[in-house]
């Protein structure tokens, strides 16, 4: 099954793409947000060239386990996009995979704005390996 996981942001998705079988995650190019309409196109978009059979979005908790400032937007959003590309959706934790992300590509990308751009998809590849190995 291909997993399409979205790492929740107000300017930006992190995106990245995932097989169950495989147990493997890439991170596609991260969506630059314009409004709902427009993000949604993009994703079934995504849906259609990947064949992606299943949603996955990042969970953001605090570090104690409770609900993140952005938990609330990113259930809305996460429940509409769900709604719109008829797949089921799933959450996993995403607590420390941006401060993992951005580890992993001050070592392979020196220019601060490029990992910045880089930073969200690469976070989403790490909870979608997260979610992989725990299937």
């Amino acid at each position: 099954m291909i997993v399409l996981a979205v790492d929740f942001g107000t300017r930006r998705l992190g995106l990245a793409l995932g097989n169950t079988e495989l147990r493997t995650a890439v991170p596609l190019p991260p969506l630059r947000r314009r409004d709902l309409a427009h993000d949604v196109d993009c994703l079934k978009r995504l849906q259609k060239e990947y064949d992606v059979e299943s949603l996955l979005f990042g969970r953001p908790s605090n570090m104690d386990g409770t609900p993140g400032r952005m938990q609330a937007a990113a259930e809305n959003f996460a429940n509409h996009l769900r709604k719109q590309l008829e797949l089921p959706l799933d959450w996993q934790d995403e607590r420390l995979t941006s401060v993992a992300a951005d580890e992993l590509l001050s070592d392979r990308e020196p220019d601060p704005f490029k990992r910045k751009a880089l930073l969200d998809s690469v976070a989403a590849m790490l909870f979608l390996n997260d979610f992989l190995e725990s299937q």
